[in-house]
C-alpha cells in the first residue's frame, strides 16, 4: 500500500499590534519599549540596540510581554531600539524599531514680544521664538498672567524649526480688531510635555489709545447787538478731534 501524504508548506504570519514607540525621558527616568503582535507559529524575540543585542541586566530587563524596560535610563542609553521576531518554523523575521533621546529644555527664548501702542481697531502682531527643547516644546500665550484663548479675533500659529538642533519654536499671536481689553502684559510659555518644565519670555507690553472724540460745539456763539462800527465778537467752544 502506498500512503499519500498532502503537505503544505508552513505558513508564516507575524502581525506586530502594538509596536514599540519612540521615548524621550530625563535621563535618569524609566524607559519603556512595548512589543506586542500575533504569530501562526512559535516564535523567539530578540531586542537590539543600534543593531547590537541588548543583554540583559540590572537596568535592561525583557518583560512576560515581550517589552523591553530600561530604569533606570543612563548615559549611553540613547539610540535605536528594535524589536525583532522570528518564526522558528519558517525563519521569517518581522522588525520594528523606537528611538530614545532624553528630554531636556532650553531656558532660552531667542525672540520674545516687543511693546508696542497701537489704535484700537488695528491689527496687532507678536512673534516668540523658543531656543530649543527635546522633544519640540508647545507654545501659549499669557496676558496678564491668564491663557490667551483663541477666538475669531485672536489667532496663534506655533511652528517647529526641524532644521535646529535642538528643535525651536516659533508662535505668532494676531489679534485683529484690537479693543481696549486687549491691554496688558503678554508673554510666550514653552512647556517640554515629557518633562513638564517651563520657559517663560520676557514680557511685552501692548498698549492699545481709544480712538479720539467725535467733535461737539460745547459752547454756541450767541446774538449780538452792536452799534455800526463797533467790533462783534462771538464766541464757540470745541471738543474733541
Amino acid at each position: 500500500a502506498v500512503l499519500c501524504f498532502n503537505l503544505k508548506p508552513a505558513v508564516s504570519q507575524i502581525e506586530f499590534t502594538t509596536p514599540p514607540s519612540d521615548v524621550a525621558v530625563a535621563e535618569g527616568s524609566p524607559a519603556r519599549f512595548d512589543c506586542a503582535f500575533t504569530a501562526t507559529n512559535p516564535v523567539s524575540i530578540i531586542w537590539l540596540k543600534d543593531g547590537s543585542p541588548v543583554t540583559p541586566s540590572a537596568r535592561l530587563t525583557y518583560q512576560v510581554n515581550n517589552s523591553l524596560l530600561v530604569d533606570p535610563t543612563a548615559p549611553g542609553d540613547e539610540g535605536t531600539y528594535t524589536c525583532v521576531v522570528t518564526d522558528q518554523i519558517t525563519a521569517e523575521t518581522q522588525e520594528r524599531s523606537a528611538v530614545l533621546v532624553f528630554a531636556f529644555i532650553l531656558n532660552l527664548f531667542i525672540s520674545s514680544p516687543e511693546s508696542i501702542t497701537v489704535d484700537e481697531g488695528e491689527t496687532v502682531l507678536q512673534f516668540c521664538v523658543h531656543g530649543g527643547s527635546v522633544p519640540p516644546a508647545s507654545i501659549s500665550w499669557t496676558q496678564d498672567n491668564d491663557i490667551v484663548v483663541t477666538s475669531s479675533r485672536v489667532f496663534i500659529q506655533t511652528s517647529v524649526l526641524q532644521h535646529t538642533d535642538p528643535p525651536q519654536v516659533t508662535s505668532t499671536l494676531a489679534i485683529s480688531p484690537v479693543e481696549q481689553g486687549d491691554s496688558g502684559s503678554y508673554r510666550c510659555i514653552a512647556t517640554n510635555e515629557a518633562l513638564g518644565a517651563t520657559s517663560i519670555s520676557e514680557e511685552g507690553v501692548i498698549t492699545i489709545r481709544a480712538p479720539p472724540a467725535a467733535p461737539s460745539i460745547l459752547q454756541h456763539p450767541s446774538d449780538l447787538i452792536v452799534a455800526a462800527s463797533q467790533t462783534a465778537t462771538f464766541t464757540c467752544v470745541s471738543s474733541g478731534e
